[in-house]
């Protein structure tokens, strides 16, 4: 009889390791076709990750056109460890969706891991360390974002003004004298978390609804002429922001700034396709 222990491990498990390019800390990792090709049937929609010092961690995949992603979770994971371009990760898979991962510098020496304590305090705070070095906040405080606080209260609560706040307004009500559409749509404004962070932007109140029957939409630029066919980004929605998965990428591809207002206008119900106006700020 095998030992108990060893019952959940698969039967020669495929291991990999993950070289850490400019571009992989806002896309994801592609798990390598090696080991999608025997396990990702087995694979649920979320697996694990575990580092040394016991630390869990939950992340999303995301399978499209026979590729598998660790996306939504995977840069809270990045950020937490300080992983950077030249790190490279080794994982074990353990089975039932499981990994055990080892996470080097540059240099191939293993990084000193932080006391598996403090990951909690950091999932609740998420502390914004640019807080010091806002130049509209005078006081020299880091300001912690509660749980129940979203992205761009915690802008405007940093700030200790209501100067976000009107201009955010002022943008929006400029777009919409101009704005004409026959199609479902809603605007945002751009906060400056919403193009550093992998979460999204925050969809307003009343466009609930439009989005709610839905977990992932399809980006594209509405002026998008390309004659070898409309790119798009995948992005999800959840808790009322539509964002992870592609959306660092829709942003750093389509040059996207804080001041910005997005129009998004649900042009396929069918495929969940939003085009996406953007209107630059003059600043």
């Amino acid at each position: 009889m095998k030992p108990h222990g060893r019952l959940t491990l698969p039967e020669n498990p495929v291991n990999f390791l993950i070289v850490i390019l400019e571009d992989t800390l806002s896309t994801g990792i592609r798990i390598p076709e090696k080991f999608t090709e025997k396990h990702e049937k087995a694979l649920s929609n979320k697996v694990t990750l575990k580092v040394p010092n016991g630390d869990v961690w939950e992340v999303k995949l995301k399978k499209s056109n026979g590729d598998v992603w660790l996306k939504k979770g995977w840069g809270e994971f990045a950020k937490y460890y300080g992983v950077k371009f030249g790190h490279f990760l080794m994982f074990k898979y353990e089975g039932l969706s499981k990994f055990d991962v080892v996470i080097f510098k540059p240099n191939a020496t293993e990084i000193e891991y932080p006391n598996n304590n403090k990951k909690d305090d950091h999932v609740k705070n998420n502390v914004d360390k640019d807080a010091t070095k806002d130049p509209v906040s005078c006081s020299g405080l880091k300001t912690v974002k509660s749980e129940d606080e979203t992205d761009e209260e915690h802008e405007i609560k940093k700030t200790g003004k209501k100067q976000i706040m009107e201009e955010a307004t002022r943008a929006l009500e400029k777009v919409k004298a101009d704005f004409k559409c026959d199609k479902p749509f809603f605007m945002v404004y751009i906060y400056r978390a919403s193009v550093s962070h992998q979460r999204g932007v925050l969809i307003p109140a009343e466009s609930r609804k439009l989005l709610s029957r839905h977990e992932t939409f399809l980006l594209q630029l509405e002026d998008d002429d390309d004659d070898d066919g409309q790119k798009t980004w995948e992005v999800d929605y959840s808790n009322n922001y539509l964002g992870d998965a592609d959306w660092l990428m829709f942003v750093k591809d389509n040059g996207i700034k804080a001041g910005d207002v997005c129009v998004f206008k649900l042009i396929d119900k069918r495929q969940n396709v939003l085009a996406v106006a953007i209107f630059r700020s003059a600043a």
